[in-house]
């Protein structure tokens, strides 16, 4: 990575001289945590905001979605299994209703 020169005086920039090079496009791919991981979490934050669309809280969506991860831990459920979050919103919703 080269320092350049910017649009306006003094500024500068720590771009990669040329992002198509394999090198610079590995190594970047390599600091992101694996697909699975990333595809996870968004789906994580996505429940956690349809948990809002019912009227819970940012912080009681997060314990519960909390207690779902680790009920469904318990009960050797996988975390790559399509329908994990669908049921985990609504075994948090059914136990919101008691």
């Amino acid at each position: 990575m080269g320092r350049k020169e910017g649009a306006h005086k003094g500024q500068t920039s720590c771009a990669p001289d040329d992002l198509s090079r394999p090198a610079v496009i590995i190594s970047f791919m390599a600091m992101l945590p694996p697909l699975h991981d990333r595809l996870y979490l968004a789906r994580r934050a996505a429940h956690l905001g349809r948990l809002g669309d019912h009227r819970m809280t940012p912080e009681a969506a997060e314990r519960a979605i909390a207690a779902w991860e680790v009920g469904a831990a318990s009960r050797g459920l996988s975390r790559d299994d399509p329908t994990y979050w669908d049921t985990g919103e609504a075994w948090v919703l059914e136990r919101r209703l008691r």
